[in-house]
């Protein structure tokens, strides 16, 4: 498969991430037009962090930034498990998470796609960064949840940090559609 046909399937693939989650995020965020503030400041946390910007550490603080935020939000599915039942878990947490973690997978592949690590690391990274990251936030807000519950203002701004990675993602798929153009110039 050309290079153009991958790039756009991947773009396809992540307009469809990105319907899920603004569909996701649309109760939590409480106003959706703070979606564009989040996305902005991505692509420009992206920039600033891109390997080729910081001299080849833009894979490793790639992976801090997303396992940050996307610990900040199971963080807060932890606290929401914390007045829960286990069958309120089963069908409320469980279907959010089977839809949020193959979009999470497809973003963070595409963020890890430009930098030159073997394959076999960025498939660990992303185990790690997603599902690992998921495990331990979901445990953290568990043990903090009635604490985290008395600082509401804060529940949507976690919730919508998710955008920061959707910006991110731009950054890098602006990028990729730059150099697919230049080279067919």
């Amino acid at each position: 498969m050309s290079r153009i046909y991958q790039f756009y399937l991947k773009l396809f693939l992540l307009s469809i991430a990105f319907v899920f989650l603004i569909y996701q995020s649309w109760n939590e965020i409480g106003f959706i037009g703070i979606i564009p503030l989040f996305l902005l400041a991505g692509y420009l946390l992206g920039k600033l962090t891109c390997s080729k910007h910081i001299h080849g550490f833009g894979f490793w603080v790639t992976l801090v930034l997303f396992c940050g935020l996307n610990g900040f939000h199971s963080m807060i599915d932890g606290v929401s498990l914390s007045g829960l039942t286990l069958s309120q878990f089963a069908f409320v947490v469980a279907p959010h998470e089977l839809v949020r973690q193959p979009m999470l997978y497809a973003l963070i592949w595409g963020m890890l796609t430009p930098f030159n690590q073997p394959t076999w690391l960025k498939v660990l990274a992303a185990i790690l960064a997603i599902t690992g990251t998921w495990i331990l936030g979901v445990s953290l807000g568990t043990l903090t949840g009635a604490w985290v519950h008395t600082i509401e203002w804060i529940h949507p701004y976690l919730a919508g940090s998710i955008f920061l990675l959707g910006g991110d993602m731009l950054h890098h798929v602006w990028d990729e559609y730059k150099s697919l153009s230049d080279h067919h110039s």
